[in-house]
């Protein structure tokens, strides 16, 4: 037997005798091998507007989800599941996919932004409705809270300027007044994002400055240019975690380090195949999310016949995977929890139930990834595995020799997976791999059953949605040289 490791997930390079693989779906890195990727489960009823930004926090009353729509903003209610409009009163917001909804949390308080509309303000423990925002703030797409300040950028009127408002007051936004302020950036074309640090990373179309904190001076800011005709290729792409902050560039994906230290994630795995296969729409529409609790972000690209593709990196373990299915738009939330009365309207036994009962689902103010679905509703990833697929690496003798294969085994923990065998004899664009049908395990030795004699070889193994699994690290292949044919 001839043991094949796992292949990592690097469609730029070979697949042809090496550790590398072009295709892998629906699952997630892991030391040794792959996990599975859990399936989306609904729990809320639909939101009347197609969502276009949202947040999620806990405070002292549970979790708190606040949703923003074309016209509208809405606070999730986690006893009815439906969704409450605590827009500002006699106000409609205009909104819209271009313009989008952007939160903060600032003390004990929500700021709401889009280009279109005056910012807004929520307080978490007193507001029944967003109210407009004092100070005379500017539009802005984008906020972020800088330490004590709170921070806008994507100015309506200025796109290249970032305005912070008084120290530690949100209402305080005239430069003459406690160290409000603003910056022009003069080069790097128009500001796209930043980090959410004391002292941020601000992201500009074609360059990438690094800001610090000096409490005490004229400005409490002073910006530093880290990177020159480079910075990021849409403000949807940049995604932070603390000090991580990833972002797409003209070609590529990056990951910048808090002392500005760039380190190209994608280089010679996935840049060529994301960045000249999708068109440009797509990639400038391209969204990144960092996963709350694992090492892990998703860049998720939208194609046709309502499909996305996600791009998942661990930087942990510096390894990719790919998810593909249905469109979602992915944010990280705090589950609501769940009472026994609410349980019973999910399942009618313990064993019905689509999660068990220590799942971080059924608990409240755990973190997990969440998204909202092609129909409004916010879902969460803590199903049953997501349909899989891993394909080897391709193998073969360089010397033409041809290899007889019988058997083989899938380093997997279920005996519900499906294989198929592919071959060919040549390497070239005419003679594609040939897949054999699928075939299942013998439930008495685990082994797959098939017969091939090729020069060269793949295995593809489809594990159905709904089958429970934790790990493939590799197959098992009863492979025998044969000579030249």
């Amino acid at each position: 037997m001839v043991y094949f490791p796992i292949a990592d997930y690097r469609p730029d390079v070979s697949v042809v005798n090496g550790s590398f693989t072009d295709t892998l779906v629906n699952v997630l890195p892991a030391d040794g091998g792959y996990i599975p990727m859990p399936s989306a489960m609904v729990v809320s009823r639909p939101l009347e507007e197609k969502p276009l930004g949202c947040i999620a926090f806990r405070s002292g009353n549970g979790v708190k989800i606040i949703v923003g729509g074309k016209q509208k903003l809405y606070s999730y209610d986690s006893q009815t599941k439906g969704w409450k409009d605590i827009s500002q009163s006699g106000v409609t917001y205009q909104a819209n996919e271009e313009n989008k909804w952007s939160f903060a949390l600032f003390k004990n308080m929500v700021i709401a932004v889009n280009k279109n509309d005056q910012p807004q303000v929520f307080k978490v423990f007193s507001s029944e409705r967003f109210e407009a925002l004092g100070g005379n703030p500017p539009k802005a797409g984008l906020v972020k809270v800088w330490g004590p300040f709170i921070c806008l950028m994507q100015l309506t009127d200025n796109p290249n300027r970032i305005h912070w408002s008084g120290e530690g007051d949100e209402t305080l936004w005239e430069t003459k007044y406690n160290v409000s302020g603003y910056i022009d950036f003069q080069d790097g074309e128009f500001v796209q994002g930043a980090t959410e640090t004391t002292n941020p990373i601000i992201f500009l179309r074609s360059a990438i400055y690094a800001g610090s904190l000096m409490l005490g001076s004229k400005s409490p800011f002073a910006f530093q240019k880290i990177q020159d005709k480079r910075g990021a290729r849409s403000a949807a792409s940049i995604a932070c975690r603390g000090s991580d902050a990833f972002f797409a560039g003209d070609g590529g994906f990056y990951q910048m380090s808090l002392d500005g230290q760039l380190l190209p994630i994608g280089f010679e795995k996935v840049d060529r195949t994301v960045f000249k296969t999708f068109d440009k729409f797509a990639l400038d529409e391209m969204q990144g999310v960092i996963d709350p609790i694992d090492n892990r972000i998703y860049w998720s690209i939208k194609r046709g016949n309502n499909e996305q593709i996600t791009f998942v990196y661990d930087w942990g373990l510096q390894k990719w995977s790919r998810l593909q299915g249905k469109p979602f738009t992915l944010f990280p939330v705090f589950t609501t929890g769940y009472t026994l009365e609410q349980l019973d309207e999910i399942a009618i036994n313990l064993e019905s139930l689509p999660a068990s009962l220590d799942s971080p689902r059924w608990q409240s103010g755990a973190p997990m990834l969440g998204a909202f679905d092609d129909q409004n509703r916010l879902v969460m990833f803590t199903g049953a595995p997501m349909e899989a697929t891993v394909v080897s690496q391709e193998m073969g003798a360089p010397d033409g020799s041809f290899n007889f294969i019988t058997k083989m085994f899938s380093e997997v923990d279920t005996t519900q997976g499906l294989l198929s065998i592919g071959e060919r004899r040549l390497r070239h664009e005419h003679a594609p791999i040939t897949w054999h049908k699928e075939r299942v395990c013998s439930c008495v030795t685990g082994a797959y059953h098939g017969r091939s004699r090729n020069r060269y070889h793949r295995f593809k193994l489809r594990i159905p949605e709904g089958v429970y699994w934790n790990h493939i690290t590799g197959f098992n292949v009863d492979l025998r040289p044969l000579g030249r044919g």
